[in-house]
């Protein structure tokens, strides 16, 4: 099993002179990159929508500033920019087919092969729509996406959100139904282990997803997003049981922590990243 870590980066402002500026931007995301290599991974997950904001001469920075840190880039995350609805009164399938365009090519462009479509207030269904038609407005936007990776050689991987994050696709096995009933070559799943704890989904849903080909990413976090192996939760995720589900079922892919820093100062990320390898060496 190959670890890697999710980066947060905020959107940039224009400009030099101002606070959070684009030389600041650059500097964190330089500062973050350089954190991860130091903890000794090979690889990080960046998240997508910002990266698509960027003009183009910072973007190309952005690369390489990745490629110099000597990090990998293989999965993104925030798939969707703020602001572009894919349920509800406000969808514009134009809007999100010339987003998903210059998205897909810069997630190419970073070296990505998996593109993790969370997006909670996007797909959201306002109150009052009918679910039917949002529910269609989203397969037309999973069939967009289909067009888009299979031009550009990605993966949208497909992940559920806890009810207090979405009031749709909450649960592992939700995704599955719509990726394996849609029947679209490049639209799987990703799971995270936080928002199956919230759901008190279990674990045996991703042998499932596995041995269908459609589980193409993992995301791991305890409860209140802190580490795997934080000794501080109670009732959190059973680590054990998730790796072991996936070395028992052949999964292939890879799996990030995806956690909240200010929740975890009893744990470094070395830390967990050890009891994880370890996890998974002895099953």
């Amino acid at each position: 099993m190959k670890f890697g870590l999710c980066i947060v980066l905020d959107y940039p402002r224009q400009g030099n002179s101002e606070a959070g500026g684009m030389k600041e931007w650059m500097a964190r995301l330089q500062a973050k990159l350089e954190e991860a290599a130091g903890y000794g991974l090979d690889r990080v997950e960046l998240p997508l929508s910002p990266l698509a904001a960027l003009a183009e001469p910072e973007f190309e920075e952005a690369v390489s500033l990745v490629k110099t840190s000597g990090l990998s880039c293989p999965v993104v995350n925030s798939m969707i920019r703020p602001g572009l609805p894919l349920t509800g009164p406000e969808v514009n399938p134009e809007l999100t087919e010339a987003y998903l365009e210059s998205a897909f090519l810069r997630a190419a462009r970073l070296g990505a092969g998996t593109v993790i479509l969370g997006a909670g207030q996007a797909r959201n269904i306002p109150q009052g729509f009918d679910k039917e038609t949002a529910a269609e407005q989203f397969e037309a936007f999973l069939h967009q996406c289909e067009a888009h990776a299979a031009k550009h050689e990605l993966i949208v991987a497909i992940e559920p959100l806890n009810r207090k994050e979405c009031n749709w696709i909450k649960w592992v096995e939700e995704a599955i139904e719509l990726a394996a009933g849609l029947y679209l070559p490049h639209i799987r799943v990703a799971a995270d282990s936080y928002h199956m704890l919230m759901q008190r989904e279990e674990y045996d849903i991703l042998e499932e997803a596995v041995e269908m080909g459609l589980l193409a990413h993992v995301h791991l976090a305890d409860r209140d997003r802190r580490l795997p192996g934080c000794p501080l939760v109670e009732k959190g995720a059973d680590f054990k049981q998730l790796l072991g589900t996936l070395k028992r079922s052949g999964y292939a892919g890879e799996a990030s922590l995806e956690c909240a820093p200010e929740q975890n100062s009893s744990l470094t990320i070395p830390q967990s990243l050890e009891y994880l390898n370890k996890l998974w060496d002895e099953l």
